[in-house]
């Protein structure tokens, strides 16, 4: 059976590891393009997207889509904060506080 809170922590790793490395110069260069180093990171969001795992996070107010676009957001601005980060930052912020 599936902990929740194993599920919450995933997220929250997941979140903060974009916040950790979208100003790195090697995202901003590449973004997630394949045999690149954060490509690993779309796809893992990906999984956890795609698994029974994002229910539990759902009934938590998390739709992981919106982590997924949150970094193909910062991809389009190079890691610069716009209207759309700063949405759902706010959104991750009060969930994960």
């Amino acid at each position: 059976m599936l902990d929740p809170n194993q599920v919450l922590e995933e997220f929250e790793l997941l979140y903060k590891q974009l916040l950790y490395f979208k100003d790195s110069q090697d995202f901003k260069k590449y973004g997630f393009a394949i045999n690149q180093p954060y490509n690993r990171w779309l796809k893992n969001v990906q999984d956890l997207k795609n698994s029974s795992k994002s229910k539990l996070l759902l009934s938590k107010g998390i739709i992981v889509v919106e982590l997924e676009l949150l970094g193909l957001e910062y991809v389009s601005s190079k890691g610069k904060e716009t209207n759309v980060t700063r949405h759902f930052n706010a959104i991750f912020s009060e969930i994960l506080d």
